[in-house]
């Protein structure tokens, strides 16, 4: 779900030597905790998100489909929206006793790493309302051991060592805050984990109680690993997306627009700087630009929750200066009716033709490409009908063998 999210300096470490950076995806399963086998109603149920099968010392999963304070935002540590979609794997990542019962987990990763390549780690964690204690060190760490799902004290991964970590205590528990870094591959990695791989003597605290730090949780969510620096500075888009049927057009003309989740939303926002209208609240929305330039588009997505999903697009329209097609609407003689205009199956264009002339009737899409032609008409009407157009904005002409003697726009809607 969308917050402000605040950045933390973090440690990395490189091994062997860079390779050229390319393009690539991220490497995580189910980064995001939305595919789950089944809905959480308990501690320890991390085994229903998919994919996240290395689980060690009882984490937790929650999802706005559980119950028993393991739905979001609602969870029985506070009420904390998902940074991304509707769920979010928690664990202890330290417990203040000697040895420590420290949590973690980890999935299989879509490819293994290549040695000596470069890669880009990002994860968002939030301690919730109820937690006792903060701490530093969080991190990931990858490996070719699968551990499984196991209860193991202390854990093997417990070694004062992670490729990407916080230095600082995250303790803030309104925003998400997303740790970043980068290392080198020095091994074929097959596996990441997520915890903090630091014993006590080695980990910082702030203490929110008289007790000790027995109580200490966080929220995990939105893990990120690719060759890509790009592709990790905001994973929302594997959640949200949006695609418009065309993004270069000419003014005048009109937009479908499209949204494309893995989640399913309540409620849609949309706004359209320089667009008609400006605001949606449909899913899948007509915006019509009629001035030149180039337009951002947002998209806010919600549920019934309150929690929220924030997309933006920049610059994401261009709106050209309209062909000679378009402008002949304003330079035409004739006088005609097109009615209804928007229309969903007929619509009449009624014109003068006191002479009884010939007239050819053409339509043209919003990128000015022919579509048919009419010929022969001698009365002053014409029944157009929809026939396979689809919904949008396009525009006819008509004209006689001596000129063009009317221009103007139809639109086509359910």
């Amino acid at each position: 779900m969308f917050h402000s999210l605040r950045c933390v300096l973090v440690l990395f470490l490189c091994f062997g030597w860079c390779v050229e950076h390319v393009a690539a995806q991220n490497l995580v399963p189910n980064p995001s905790f939305e595919e789950h086998s089944g809905c959480p109603d308990g501690y320890t149920q991390l085994d229903k998100a998919n994919d996240w099968t290395i689980r060690l010392n009882t984490p937790d999963f929650y999802h706005s489909c559980g119950a028993n304070n393991f739905s979001t935002p609602n969870t029985g540590w506070g009420i904390q929206c998902p940074s991304t979609g509707y769920g979010f794997a928690a664990i202890h990542p330290y417990v203040e006793i000697n040895p420590s019962p420290q949590e973690f987990f980890g999935a299989q990763l879509v490819e293994p790493l290549v040695i000596g390549q470069k890669y880009y780690v990002t994860f968002n964690v939030v301690m919730p309302k109820y937690s006792g204690c903060a701490i530093n060190n969080f991190g990931v760490k990858f490996t070719s051991v699968f551990y499984g799902d196991t209860g193991i004290v202390p854990a093997p991964v417990v070694n004062n060592f992670a490729h990407v970590y916080s230095t600082d205590i995250i303790q803030d528990s309104t925003s998400w805050t997303t740790v970043f870094g980068s290392f080198i591959a020095d091994s074929a990695y097959q596996y990441i984990m997520v915890g903090n791989f630091f014993d006590m003597s080695n980990t910082d605290t702030v203490k929110f109680s008289i007790l000790n730090c027995t109580n200490v949780y966080y929220f995990i969510d939105d893990i990120c690993v690719s060759t890509d620096s790009l592709t990790c500075v905001d994973i929302t888009n594997d959640i949200i997306d949006f695609i418009a049927d065309s993004t270069t057009i000419q003014n005048g003309s009109c937009v479908n627009y499209y949204v494309n989740t893995i989640v399913d939303y309540d409620f849609y926002e949309w706004q359209f700087p320089g667009g008609t209208p400006s605001f949606s609240t449909d899913s899948l929305p007509i915006i019509c630009y009629d001035s030149t330039g180039s337009f951002d588009v947002l998209l806010i997505t919600s549920d019934s929750s309150g929690c929220s999903d924030t997309i933006i697009k920049d610059n994401y329209i261009t709106v050209n200066q309209a062909n000679a097609i378009v402008k002949l609407a304003k330079k035409t003689q004739t006088s005609f009716i097109i009615s209804p205009n928007p229309f969903s199956n007929y619509a009449t264009l009624t014109f003068e033709n006191v002479k009884k002339e010939k007239h050819a009737l053409t339509l043209f899409d919003n990128q000015g490409r022919h579509l048919w032609t009419v010929t022969n008409i001698t009365t002053e009407q014409v029944e157009i009908g929809r026939e396979n157009l689809m919904n949008g904005l396009y525009f006819l002409q008509l004209q006689t063998d001596k000129r063009i003697v009317a221009s103007g726009k139809l639109i086509i809607e359910q």
